[in-house]
């Protein structure tokens, strides 16, 4: 146990990088074909990938663009660690892993453009549902996999008719995130897909509430919602494993 914690830590360090690269070329608003000056606005040729060099300076600016290679790189370790030590067996616990690597840019991109880009949110799935098949076929436990798989398509679409009802406060991106986390939380049971749901909602109010009370925001600014169901998934999920 103790040198399975220890790679899959180390991994999450060394995932700091590939996921400074997603975040630096899927950034972009949904209105831009390309990323752009954080500075200035003048469009700026994102990091390669997965090319992983430093970006150079904006032309117009000199302004060095931002990635936290080093935070995503611990918050992975640490979150990967943590499920190292709660989740198990093996397929589940790479589910959890993968989930963990791509929900670290997904949450940076939402929290900066308002957007859970889809080549992000479709691999989040595929690579939870192939793992979750791989641990139905293990344990020989098609029926909660079937579950599982419900799960995700039940909260999706939960949250496609908020989308259809919050004047754009729930996106598409995340009817499609949420696919994932209800799949993910469905393996372990209905009462998991509601907890973790329920406080995605809860940490998404809290954060509106510290906003509003730093007069960063109103009650009717948009709050991206994507980073807020993310976590609360994987808090139940590491928690209640």
């Amino acid at each position: 146990m103790p040198v399975v914690i220890a790679m899959l830590a180390a991994g999450g360090l060394a995932a700091g990088w590939p996921q400074r690269a997603m975040i630096a070329a899927l950034a972009v608003p949904a209105e831009q074909q390309e990323p752009s000056c954080r500075g200035c606005g003048q469009p700026a040729s994102p990091l390669p990938w997965p090319r992983l060099r430093r970006p150079g300076p904006c032309p117009g600016c000199g302004r060095r663009p931002s990635l936290p290679a080093l935070a995503a790189g611990l918050a992975t370790a640490l979150l990967l660690a943590a499920a190292a030590y709660r989740v198990h067996p093996w397929p589940v616990l790479a589910a959890t892993a993968w989930l963990i690597v791509l929900a670290v840019p997904l949450s940076v991109i939402d929290l900066r453009v308002h957007r859970l880009p889809n080549v992000l949110t479709g691999s989040a799935y595929a690579g939870v549902v192939l793992f979750l098949a791989i641990a139905a076929t293990d344990a020989d436990s098609w029926a909660r996999f079937g579950r599982a798989a419900l799960g995700g398509i039940i909260l999706a679409a939960g949250f496609l008719l908020l989308a259809l009802c919050s004047k754009g406060q729930i996106g598409i991106g995340d009817c499609k995130a949420a696919a994932v986390t209800g799949t993910l939380l469905a393996w372990y049971g209905w009462d998991r897909l509601l907890t973790g749901t329920l406080a995605g909602f809860l940490l998404a109010s809290a954060y509106g509430v510290w906003l509003i009370a730093r007069h960063a925001a109103t009650r009717h600014s948009q709050v991206p919602f994507g980073p807020f169901m993310l976590s609360g998934a994987l808090l139940i999920v590491l928690v209640t494993a």
